[in-house]
């Protein structure tokens, strides 16, 4: 949320999906052993979608670029708006979302890793993670 409030109209480019080159997704081993396992990032149904955190990103950036206009204001809006327009919800999680081209694309340009021991090291007092995203033009 963070990151899409602080630079939304370079990352949400537009609302061009394409515009995203890469994801790279870090976060401490017990995260990244339940929801970031290469064994979990195809999910077929809700319940291993809701366990695939690349799932869970990609669709979040999906639902940022189709509301662009909204998120991408000159004068911004709060995180608490953000949050409103790009909350997971149940259809989220529906055989249409989980099949989503938009999504699926966006899933394949995300790379998740163990983020090593100074992310261990910050768990389970925080839950340290975090994301980086690359566009063609930066």
């Amino acid at each position: 949320m963070d990151l899409i409030s602080s630079d939304s109209q370079n990352i949400l480019s537009g609302g061009d999906y394409s515009s995203l080159s890469s994801i790279k997704i870090k976060a401490y081993k017990q995260a990244y052993d339940i929801i970031g396992n290469p064994a979990n990032q195809d999910p077929q149904c809700r319940q291993s979608a809701d366990h695939c955190m690349s799932y869970i990103v990609a669709t979040l950036l999906r639902k940022a670029f189709e509301k662009h206009e909204i998120l991408s204001t000159e004068e911004g809006i709060t995180r608490e708006e953000s949050w409103k327009h790009l909350m997971l919800l149940p259809v989220d999680y529906s055989e249409k979302a989980i099949f989503n081209d938009v999504t699926r694309e966006i899933m394949s340009k995300i790379q998740f890793e163990h983020g090593g021991e100074e992310y261990d090291a910050g768990y389970p007092e925080g839950i340290p993670s975090s994301v980086e995203i690359q566009t063609r033009d930066n």
